[in-house]
């Protein structure tokens, strides 16, 4: 079985924000490459300075913190800069999530169906949402993977499976998704609270 390790570069708190450089793909500012900032792949508006690459580094202003959605504040006097993490905010379960959504999302990487159901424990019964995936663990790409749990991680339910067509299923709590998500807890530490199924035991709906 295969862990999957998210590989996702988190800049400060823009945990679900990604940066694309290529020789002046974007064009140049004062000499330096431009640097094209996401957030769930939709390009940030710039209205004043761009991200850029700068010997080796990628510079982000200030100013594009608030286009991404990061709430800051600047200290004139101190000069200084303090990002509001979303550690110290309320995380919330988005109710009614839209799985249709999610699953026109996320067909193309593989997806054939998402579902919600109750399943069966020997603590009693827990809800889940379960994304069925048109192929075996090795086959899914760890950008897949990351996708998936992006799109999947505002589901109300309790718990979220991946499921594979070899019978095979990852198992991981809604909640450990989005305290990832929130930089709260590591990759790495997101892998051991992750558990894998290889379809011999248990089927998908069946807490292990």
């Amino acid at each position: 079985m295969r862990k999957k390790i998210i590989g996702l570069t988190v800049i400060g708190v823009i945990a679900l924000s990604g940066v694309v450089s290529a020789a002046s793909l974007w064009g140049t500012y004062k000499g330096n490459d431009i640097i094209r900032l996401t957030v769930d792949g939709t390009p940030v508006k710039v209205s004043d300075v761009p991200a850029i690459s700068y010997n080796g580094r990628t510079m982000l202003p200030i100013n594009l913190l608030k286009n991404a959605g990061i709430t800051y504040t600047w200290n004139q006097s101190t000069k200084t800069v303090d990002i509001q993490t979303k550690k110290n905010q309320v995380v919330t379960r988005t109710v009614g999530m839209n799985y249709h959504d999610a699953y026109l999302k996320l067909k193309k990487y593989g997806v054939t169906e998402i579902y919600s159901s109750v399943g069966e424990s020997s603590s009693g019964a827990f809800d889940y949402v379960s994304v069925e995936y048109n192929g075996v663990d090795s086959s899914l790409s760890d950008d897949a993977f990351s996708e998936i749990l992006s799109a999947i991680s505002a589901t109300p339910a309790e718990y979220v499976f991946i499921g594979f067509t070899d019978k095979a299923y990852y198992q991981v709590l809604s909640e450990d998704i989005r305290e990832f998500y929130a930089g709260n807890i590591t990759g790495e530490e997101f892998s051991k609270r992750l558990s894998y199924n290889d379809g011999s035991t248990a089927s998908s709906g069946t807490q292990d």
